[in-house]
């Protein structure tokens, strides 16, 4: 007799009437097993009668039914008919944020603007140099189409822009300076612009010129120059080997073993005398003949 629970049962589904099977496990007190499938479940299982509420959107006067319990407040049948009676309320003065119908230029205007700055390079009107900015001939608020176009717009300077437009002078003529530094490149030698807090610690001026400098950093790092005990040749090596790393070739290594044993062979002024006047003669035992 197996385990209680196990094993299959066949059920008849209360919704198609086919038969299937399920395990028996899956019975909870004999209530379970009712419909074949999630889609018979769905179709034919009993459920209590929704409560629908009606309204009318405020926008757009479309008839609506909104479940109970669904939330909102019924004044409007979608999102879209809730932006547009929003955007309508809150519409310039209205709109908590409003400054007075000045904002920002887009994006295609402000390149334009930049453009013809570094172009011309001074005020048109009084020559200076310094905090210069773009001026639309004809207003940019009368002509749309004029707006991104460079013959309508003239460089002046903050004073000047300012004369243009008295009702804005206040924000216009104040004084833009650039606190930070002009600093080199370690990379690629090119002149990139940083705040000041960054002077000590910016070494590059993008992305790409910092993953170059780590490389060549983690490089040296891992290198380590080593003199030959006996040809005192210098050699870069693994900063791994340092510890263990003598010689620049198995050459002097052979040499300083046969001088080690044979000491008397090698006058007292030759480097690798010297070594083993220095190191002691223990070490590896080496034929002189090698």
């Amino acid at each position: 007799m197996g385990k209680w629970g196990s094993g299959k049962v066949s059920k008849t589904c209360e919704g198609c009437g086919s038969i299937f099977t399920l395990f028996r496990a899956h019975l909870r007190n004999g209530k379970g097993g009712k419909f074949c499938s999630r889609k018979c479940s769905d179709a034919h299982r009993k459920r209590k009668p929704g409560i629908f509420f009606s309204y009318s959107c405020k926008e757009c006067e479309k008839k609506f039914q909104n479940r109970k319990g669904r939330g909102g407040t019924g004044e409007y049948c979608s999102i879209q008919c809730m932006a547009i009676s929003r955007g309508r309320k809150m519409r310039g003065e209205k709109h908590p944020f409003w400054k007075g119908g000045v904002s920002e230029r887009p994006h295609s205007v402000r390149l334009v603007i930049q453009k013809v700055i570094r172009q011309k390079n001074c005020c048109e009107k009084c020559g200076e140099t310094t905090n210069l900015q773009g001026h639309h001939i004809v207003p940019y608020s009368e002509n749309p189409l004029l707006r991104d176009d460079p013959n309508n717009i003239e460089v002046v300077c903050s004073s000047c822009h300012a004369k243009e437009h008295p009702q804005l002078a206040g924000m216009i003529a104040r004084p833009r300076f650039r606190l930070g530094v002009n600093l080199n490149c370690e990379i690629c030698k090119k002149e990139f612009y940083v705040p000041k807090y960054k002077e000590k610690s910016a070494k590059t001026c993008s992305r790409k010129c910092a993953m170059i400098r780590l490389c060549e950093l983690r490089k040296k790092a891992a290198e380590f120059t080593l003199e030959c005990g006996v040809c005192k040749n210098r050699i870069i090596i693994k900063k791994s080997r340092s510890k263990k790393a003598k010689f620049c070739s198995k050459k002097c290594q052979i040499e300083y073993l046969r001088v080690k044993n044979t000491k008397s062979n090698f006058p007292l002024s030759s480097p690798a005398m010297l070594l083993v006047e220095k190191q002691g003669c223990i070490g590896l035992q080496v034929p002189a003949n090698q």
